[in-house]
């Protein structure tokens, strides 16, 4: 696995939040961003910690960043900096944002 997304909240009245996990060897200090289509500037997650296995970095999601991934209809981006610095992309789908957020806010 190269990296994995995750969204959710521990109880109702905690903020949502998005844990991002990518591999070790990366540079920590640029963070992590999620960026959902051309227009958006992104939202940057600060790394939090790491394990032998991987680095997770996370963020609060405001109600207008939910309410933009709702509405993606593009291929979106992860974006960070490889441990020799260099930018780096991998590709995210918001495809189904929607209808999973919806099901997690019924629990």
């Amino acid at each position: 696995m190269l990296s994995q997304l995750a969204i959710g909240r521990v109880t109702k009245t905690d903020p949502v939040k998005l844990v991002v996990q990518l591999p070790i060897g990366i540079w920590l200090p640029s963070g992590v961003k999620l960026v959902a289509d051309a227009k958006d500037p992104g939202l940057l997650a600060t790394f939090k910690r790491c394990v032998p296995q991987a680095c997770f970095a996370d963020v609060e999601l405001s109600n207008e960043a939910l309410r933009r991934y709702r509405g993606v209809t593009e291929q979106g981006q992860i974006v960070f900096k490889d441990g020799n610095q260099k930018d780096a992309t991998l590709p995210v789908s918001f495809k189904g944002f929607g209808t999973a957020f919806d099901a997690l806010a019924k629990e």
